[in-house]
């Protein structure tokens, strides 16, 4: 009988979301960030880090919400998730936030599945207050399974 184990350690990809955050009210959607093409590597798991660009006081409750858009063809994507379209868009993570003044670093805690075609994220902000102006980020880190 075959084993499944972890391949490798989780691989950073970059930032998948940056100034689409800068200055990002409290129950607003961010602007899709760039593409992220998973059409090559083929990763199967994801994980998310929010990063804040500086400190900011989060309320009781805070989350941050992470989805994906697809484009299984390479070229056309589902409408992302916004205050008018909230839909029933693939969630990737709800961070739960920390309520008190901080550099806010939130990490998923556990994997969820990477299509393998192309997508794009957005972040929504439900930490009670807005984001900070700049140097706020989404990470994407990856990994895959061998199979022994």
């Amino acid at each position: 009988m075959a084993t499944i184990k972890w391949g490798a350690s989780p691989t950073s990809r970059g930032t998948v979301l940056t100034t689409e955050l800068n200055t990002l009210t409290n129950g607003s959607f961010s602007a899709v960030g760039p593409a992220y093409n998973n059409s090559s590597n083929l990763d199967r798991w994801g994980w998310v880090e929010f990063v804040s660009g500086g400190s900011i006081t989060p309320t009781a409750g805070a989350t941050i919400t992470v989805f994906i858009t697809h484009s299984p063809g390479g070229t056309n994507y589902d409408d992302p998730p916004s205050s008018t379209n909230p839909g029933s868009h693939t969630i990737v993570e709800v961070l739960s936030i920390q309520a008190s003044a901080h550099t806010v670093r939130a990490i998923s805690t556990r994997p969820f599945a990477l299509p393998p075609s192309n997508i794009k994220f957005v972040l929504r902000n439900q930490t009670g207050v807005s984001l900070s102006a700049s140097g706020n980020t989404v990470t994407l880190y990856t990994s895959n399974e061998a199979v022994a």
